[in-house]
This record gives C-alpha cells, structure tokens and sequence, in this order.
C-alpha cells in the first residue's frame, strides 16, 4: 500500500498516540470514512512504536467495500467496519462501548 511506503501520516501518529493515551481511549471512531483513510497505516505506527492501538470503528452510509476488505484484513484485530447503511448516533454510542 502506498501508504507505507510514503507514510505521510507519520507525523500525526505520535501526536494521536499521546492523545489517546491522555483522555484514556481505547477506540476511535472514524464518521464518513470511506475506504477507511489512514487508519491501516496508523495501526501499524502504533505498532512499530511499541503503542497497543486503538479499536478503530469504520463507519460509512455507502463504504467503498472494496478497499474496506483490503484493510480489514491487514489489521483485522484493530479495524472494524460497521456496514449497515444509515447508522444511528444511538447505534454508534451502543457500539463504541
């Protein structure tokens, strides 16, 4: 994936790192995320920095569900998606938990 071998999000990983560590977060919510963004890639920077990573949860009304299973599956134990099309914020809270 381009994306590792660029790592442009390299930057925005410590300062997301130290964020997360500071409130307490375990998981992240990504709203609109398409094919999932940069989350595949910062995994692996929480990875490499010897950081457990958070609980990433995909949300999409029209995923682009190809690149979705790309992703899912290079860091399956970290990156979910929720498919269903038109997802409640009260749904979402439910989940988040």
């Amino acid at each position: 994936m381009i994306l590792d071998v660029t790592s442009p999000y390299q930057p925005i990983a410590k300062v997301l790192r130290n964020r997360l560590q500071e409130c307490g977060a375990v998981q992240a919510l990504d709203l609109c995320s398409g094919a999932g963004g940069p989350w595949s890639s910062l995994v692996r920077h929480f990875e490499i920095s010897g950081t457990k990573p958070p609980e990433v949860l995909l949300t999409d009304k029209y995923p682009t569900t190809r690149e979705l299973d790309d992703v899912e599956s290079s860091a399956a134990n970290r990156i979910h998606f929720l498919r269903q099309a038109e997802l409640g914020s009260k749904e979402i809270k439910r989940r988040a938990r």
